[in-house]
């Protein structure tokens, strides 16, 4: 096991880089006597309104208790929030699929309002966040398609007319590192402010080479975040933001080998080139050592975006418009068998754009409030993937038949492009002197599919001619365009919410949301199988909800509770699968099926006495799929990864549906002197046991997970001084697998989750 090196100033990439320090000042509001629970207002509904009065499963993280937890990316709120799950790869930045209420991959990520399309961008470093808002359930009629399970808004911070910035560093564990400084203040008196922010990170990885001892998985990354404000008069308010960021991982993603498959390659290729073994199987998955590999494995990315986010007050209406281009271009390089015999070798470059344009009206006449608005979404993708393969058969007479002659390049581009087009609205009427609300809306959206793959041109084993920059050229591939997709779609939403009292209040909601038809791979579309079907229908999801939202004992404790039915009908499910040979790949196979999902969310924050707050954030889910005959005999991949059987998957549980989910923390904040404040909090989080998806396979099953997160230090109470955070996340040092994959004929690969990690961090504002 590779040792903890604990250094001792610290920098998380944390999710508020340089902005205002506020320790121990999380949701609280200070008073002469007693402290109270600040108002919360939220965006959820498109306009802003107090959280207790959204009729919507929405759960809150302010940037305030990100910092003083010490969260680092997207990944690390992935335990935050009931019936929320986002996992991230030890090996690999990527997310590997938000899931809410147990439908992964179907949740739309937004950050001011722009919608984050391509999952490579999503967890990136959290700079400058206000709060982070997870709305549960299908968003359909007010966030558009792809919000099918629901959605993740990230609200950042605005540019401040007063001059302020702030500096910091960390360092800890497994060499981190992090410098982060940011400058806000005018650039002209209450009419233009600006903000500007940047970070740098780096660690040398948690895991090491059996052979040559070396680091590997550790990050790079850097970044910058800028934005104007433009208030001109007291109606009219333009905000431009900008933001780019590169993220390396160092020698990236190596899994750890966690069996063989039966008849493996692995001891034949060792005889025949080499007389011996001349490598260690190390079949420990809790041993974060990992096979020198051949290849040296490399994964990039580079995330850019640019916004104008425009409002526009005209009497009692106020008009919103929000532009935005974002994009994210990613390469990664394999040793695609994970060897220390060079078999094969897959390298993917990906480029993705967006272009997003939203108008909103809204406003209020007599007893009702209403909503209107227009979206476009134009999302363009390109994917050039080449998989080479060693010609083993000059190196050694006697190589296994089965590696006989190859040698060379198989390619495949992915090309396509989508549209979306909506208008939406929505009208609240308003009865019993604004006790009682009762809103209506919906959501008309025509999305439209352009999508072409090629490959390469003959069987396994044939050549592709590279070009100058190493791309395949497209003269040696075999193009095949799908017909083009066109959806009209209109999905209506309901909401009643009475006001029991001034301080609680009670609702009920309908809502629906889709995803877009697909296509399977190629193969399936030209006959291959017969028996999965090339056109994959679109997903269509239906939920109900009740709930309660309360505060109580003079506003010191904050209670909300929610249960909901989830029908989720025609889920593409994609599966991947072995050839009949299983020699390095297989097919994704993708077929609709139809699950449901119903459970319980509970949120509290209670301010027990001025010093001390607690919250929780727990969840309840069973999510599984149904019992329609469709769900029997779905394809899987084999416990060893050999091949793939057929299994009765109704009732089984949905990958990425843990049952309970709970996160839990207790914040001391003390003053210990004048302008000096001690700050302790400890975290505990818990997740039950989950499947990363259906089937056997023991890389599939994820144990239940606990994390202890402790923070203890010192901040000086005022707009400038200085603070000092000592941290440890997952303090007990649980490991679990993150990831999982099977390479045919060699064995079963998996990546873990971080181990114990310590920080320190020194900020400093000003």
């Amino acid at each position: 096991m590779k040792s903890t090196k604990f250094l001792s100033v610290s920098l998380l990439p944390l999710a508020i880089a340089a902005t205002p320090m506020a320790f121990g000042q999380a949701d609280t509001n200070t008073e002469a006597e007693t402290k109270t629970l600040d108002t919360v207002t939220v965006t959820a509904t498109r306009t802003e309104k107090d959280l207790q009065e959204v009729p919507v499963s929405v759960a809150v993280i302010t940037g305030d208790t990100l910092d003083t937890a010490g969260a680092i990316t997207f990944a690390d709120i992935g335990f935050s929030a009931g019936n929320f799950v986002a996992n991230e790869s030890a090996n690999n930045p990527n997310i590997g699929g938000v899931s809410i209420r147990g439908i992964q991959g179907r949740a739309g990520v937004y950050v001011d309002d722009v919608l984050i399309s391509d999952s490579a961008a999503v967890n990136s470093t959290l700079v400058d966040v206000e709060r982070v808002e997870i709305l549960r359930g299908p968003q359909g009629a007010t966030f558009g398609a792809n919000t099918i399970a629901g959605a993740v808004n990230t609200i950042t911070r605005k540019p401040s007319f007063e001059w302020e910035g702030t500096a910091d560093a960390t360092l800890g564990s497994f060499g981190f590192e992090q410098y982060r400084a940011g400058i806000s203040g005018p650039i002209m008196e209450d009419q233009a402010a600006f903000k500007l922010t940047g970070f740098m990170r780096e660690s040398d990885g948690p895991d090491t080479t059996i052979e040559t001892n070396k680091d590997v998985n550790g990050e790079d990354e850097w970044g910058l975040r800028g934005a104007v404000l433009l208030t001109p008069s007291e109606d009219l308010e333009i905000l431009l933001n900008a933001d780019y960021s590169e993220v390396d991982i160092k020698d990236g993603f190596i899994f750890d080998f966690l069996s063989e498959t039966p008849g493996s390659l692995v001891q034949p290729l060792a005889a025949g080139l080499f007389g011996t073994q001349p490598f260690e199987l190390n079949t420990d998955p809790n041993d974060r050592r990992v096979w020198d590999t051949t290849v040296p494995n490399q994964l990039g990315r580079e995330i850019f975006g640019y916004s104008a986010n425009v409002t526009w007050d005209v009497g009692d209406m106020t008009l919103t418009s929000i532009t935005a281009y974002r994009g994210v271009d990613t390469l990664s390089i394999v040793d695609e068998d994970r060897l220390p015999i060079y078999l094969a070798g897959n390298e993917v470059l990906t480029e993705q754009t967006q272009f997003t344009q939203e108008f909103r009206l809204n406003g209020s006449f007599n007893n009702i409030d209403w909503l209107v608005g227009a979206f476009y979404l134009d999302d363009e993708r390109e994917s050039q993937g080449t998989l080479e393969f060693s010609t083993l058969a000059l190196i050694a007479s006697n190589v296994p038949a089965q590696f006989a002659g190859i040698g060379g390049v198989e390619a495949t581009t992915d090309i396509s492009d989508f549209q979306d087009l909506a208008a939406f609205g929505s009208v609240g009427f308003n009865f019993m002197d604004d006790r009682l609300n009762v809103t209506v809306g919906g959501r008309v959206t025509q999305s439209t599919l352009n999508q072409t793959q090629g490959e390469s041109i003959g069987t396994f084993g044939g050549r592709t001619v590279l070009n100058t920059q190493g791309r395949p050229d497209e003269s040696t591939l075999d193009f095949f365009e799908y017909p083009e997709i066109e959806e009209t779609r209109f999905d209506p939403s309901a909401s009643v919410t009475y006001a029991l009292t001034d301080d609680i209040n009670i609702f009920a909601a309908y809502g629906t949301g889709f995803r877009r038809p697909a296509y399977n791979s190629r193969d399936v579309c030209q006959g291959a199988d017969a028996t999965v079907d090339c056109f994959i229908e679109e997903e269509e999801a239906t939920n109900f909800e009740v709930g309660i939202k309360s505060e109580w004992f003079d506003n010191t404790l904050r209670l909300n509770v929610v249960a909901y039915a989830l029908a989720y009908d025609n889920l593409q499910r994609s599966q991947g699968v072995l050839n009949e040979d299983d020699l390095f790949t297989g097919a994704t196979v993708t077929t609709n099926v139809d699950t449901t999902s119903e459970g319980l969310e509970i949120e509290a924050l209670w301010q027990a006495t001025d010093e001390f707050t607690w919250e929780l954030n727990a969840g309840y889910q069973n999510a599984t799929y149904d019992n329609s005959e469709d769900n029997n005999n779905v394809p899987v991949g084999n416990a060893d990864g050999s091949g793939t059987i057929l299994i009765d998957a109704r009732g089984e549980t949905l990958p990425g549906a843990p049952e309970y989910t709970l996160s839990t923390a207790g914040t001391y904040d003390r003053p210990i002197r004048d302008n000096l404040n001690l700050l302790a909090r400890i975290e505990y989080q818990y997740r039950d046991d989950f499947v990363t998806n259906l089937g056997p396979n023991p890389a599939l099953q994820v144990d239940s997970q606990e994390n202890l997160n402790a923070t203890l230090g010192i901040y000086q109470n005022s707009e400038k001084g200085f603070s000092l955070m000592l941290r440890g996340r997952n303090i007990l040092d649980n490991q679990y697998f993150s990831n999982a994959s099977s390479v045919a004929g060699i064995g079963q690969f998996i990546a873990l989750s971080d181990p114990a990690t310590y920080t320190a961090e020194l900020r400093v504002k000003f």
